[in-house]
């Protein structure tokens, strides 16, 4: 049985198709981040768990791609807590009627010939340590809070599909402390943008932003976690090695960015039943700036965390839910964006700038230092 929405959906997802594809599309320079130096997925059967969601942002039945997520139960999405938390706390956008859809088994950029995996999102829990993307400055009608620093840590949301997604395999999440470190080859993948900048201030037009209508992946290294904390620190973001994940490629040219938040990166296997989610794309300065490499949130340090939602949010639950509520797991760290949409202290993303002191570190001996963009140019090892 068709549900009664996904008409609609599919309507609105065509508007937003045909309008990136025939007219200009403004792109703020506070977007989130996208993958620069990958390569296009050819196979369609590769990421059937790769979700991308849509937002209609003012209620007006207007959806345009946000986000990427990954099906991580047979109703449950995770993605990352800045690419909805705005649109459900941030005052001056929420209105009455905003929807966010999620189409599954997103291959390409395009209406599929059916609407099977295409479902609206009913429920949003987010992790209650999350702070968001705060301003530098007062604004009391938004009520910014003042800081020091970016934290951008807990940055997860599970969404509540309105119905189970039927045949297509949900993506293992790795709660293993000790995958997604120093060294492991992860991959990202995503409909973000594929140029590359080495400052955000250039993007304000939107002539250099360029979606992908394909499926992009890109082969990224663990890097080394107090040099990106340094890094990050020396920029007035707070980078926590235990919340997060530090990935990219010596010499720079390859990366997550704008329009990929949210996506998984994962440590590959053979075919899509041996991937696992190790990490999802959360924030960066740039893409693929040498030394700065992206920043993506830690999935085994929120086990219960995403358990205890999956057992919230699920209408079909998984066995562990009664051992965890006999065993008295559930920890309650858990914030019902759905329920309160207005008492949060989450703004939108700030553009981050590279600190002038920050020095690219020098590649180790045997790493190449060119890396392929886009449509095969080769990117200069340092900038």
């Amino acid at each position: 049985m068709v549900h009664p929405n996904v008409a609609r959906i599919v309507q609105l997802v065509v508007v937003f198709v045909t309008t990136t594809t025939t007219t200009t599309t403004t792109v703020s320079a506070t977007a989130t981040p996208r993958i620069v130096g990958g390569d296009a997925v050819w196979d369609a059967t590769r990421y059937p768990y790769f979700t991308g969601l849509f937002i209609d942002e003012f209620g007006d039945n207007t959806y345009e791609y946000k986000c990427g997520a990954t099906l991580i139960w047979h109703d449950v999405i995770l993605t990352a807590a800045h690419c909805v938390a705005d649109y459900l706390c941030y005052g001056e956008k929420k209105v009455e009627g905003m929807n966010i859809a999620a189409m599954v088994n997103m291959s390409k950029m395009e209406v599929p010939s059916d609407t099977e995996f295409i479902r609206e999102t009913t429920r949003f829990l987010r992790h209650s340590s999350y702070q968001g993307f705060l301003f530098l400055e007062d604004d009391d009608d938004l009520k910014r809070e003042v800081v020091d620093q970016f934290d951008v840590t807990d940055d997860l949301v599970l969404m509540q599909l309105d119905r189970p997604v039927q045949g297509v395999p949900h993506l293992a999440l790795n709660f293993d402390p000790d995958l997604g470190q120093y060294d492991d080859p992860v991959t990202s993948i995503g409909f973000g943008d594929m140029n590359v900048y080495a400052d955000d201030d250039q993007w304000s037009t939107d002539e250099v932003f360029d979606r992908p209508d394909r499926l992009q992946e890109v082969d990224l290294v663990v890097m080394d976690g107090e040099e990106c904390e340094e890094t990050y620190e020396n920029s007035g973001v707070l980078f926590s090695q235990s919340k997060m994940i530090c990935a990219g490629v010596w010499g720079g040219g390859q990366s997550s960015c704008y329009g990929d938040s949210g996506g998984p990166l994962i440590i590959k296997g053979d075919d899509h039943s041996e991937d696992i989610q190790v990490g999802l794309v959360s924030f960066g300065i740039g893409c693929g700036q040498p030394g700065y490499w992206g920043a993506y949130t830690r999935i085994s340090e929120y086990e219960n965390f995403i358990k205890d939602s999956i057992c919230t949010l699920s209408a079909v639950r998984p066995e562990y839910c009664d051992v965890r509520r006999r065993e008295r797991r559930w920890l309650g760290a858990l914030e019902d964006l759905t329920e309160a949409p207005f008492h949060c202290t989450v703004v939108a993303h700030p553009t981050i700038s590279p600190a002038p002191t920050a020095t690219p570190p020098t590649p180790s001996p045997g790493q190449p230092q060119d890396y392929k963009i886009g449509d095969g140019a080769t990117a200069p090892p340092s900038q």
